[in-house]
């Protein structure tokens, strides 16, 4: 009897101290429930955010982003909690990125990005960063200069191969890559071909 009662004692009390945690459950699950309401906003804003506030500067970011959550009545945003976590962030400062707020929105926008990126970069912190990042992740990466010799095969090989190109030193955007930033893709049976300068190349999905 002595050993029954002990046994329900430590189980009223283990239950006593379960009602506050399932309080607190329950509040978190009211919140989930919210947050997983917003998503659909949240990804429309950073959507848009990507689209169209990449080139802009903080100040511009901020009025723009402002008038957005009001028109869609979001009391507050961040493209850095809804597309990256705490340890992404870290790992990008790891990774030698600056720490400050539009670095690392910047950084989110270039991996989160449909379109072909092109970094201002005078410091090159972001360039270095960018090659690290790839290098790490196992990206079948190539880096080459504007003025390379070799420019065109390797922009050809690196499309034929689903490679991850990374161009430096751009003065102006070629020619010859306008049809693929504009991903002017023909298809010829099975294949998808783009047209580099007078050849067709096989188009590969993962370039």
């Amino acid at each position: 009897m002595a050993k029954a009662e002990g046994t329900l004692q430590a189980a009223q009390k283990l239950l006593g101290q379960l009602s506050g945690e399932n309080e607190r459950w329950s509040g978190q699950v009211d919140t989930l429930q919210r947050e997983m309401a917003l998503v659909p906003i949240k990804s429309l804003l950073s959507s848009a955010y990507i689209t169209y506030l990449g080139g802009e500067n903080e100040s511009s970011r901020e009025l723009n982003l402002t008038q957005w959550c009001s028109a869609l009545r979001v009391d507050q945003f961040s493209i850095r909690t809804f597309l990256a976590t705490e340890a992404q962030l870290l790992t990008f400062k790891k990774e030698g990125l600056p720490a400050d707020r539009l670095s690392m929105e910047n950084a989110i926008i270039i991996l989160n990005s449909v379109r072909t990126p092109l970094i201002i970069d005078p410091a090159t912190s972001a360039t270095e960063w960018l090659k690290k990042s790839l290098k790490q992740s196992k990206e079948s990466l190539e880096i080459l200069n504007h003025q390379d010799k070799k420019f065109n095969t390797t922009l050809e090989l690196s499309i034929r191969f689903g490679k991850v190109l990374v161009i430096q030193e751009v003065d102006g955007i070629e020619s010859l890559l306008f049809p693929v930033l504009r991903k002017d893709l023909n298809q010829q049976g099975p294949r998808q071909v783009v047209q580099i300068g007078d050849k067709a190349v096989d188009y590969n999905p993962a370039f």
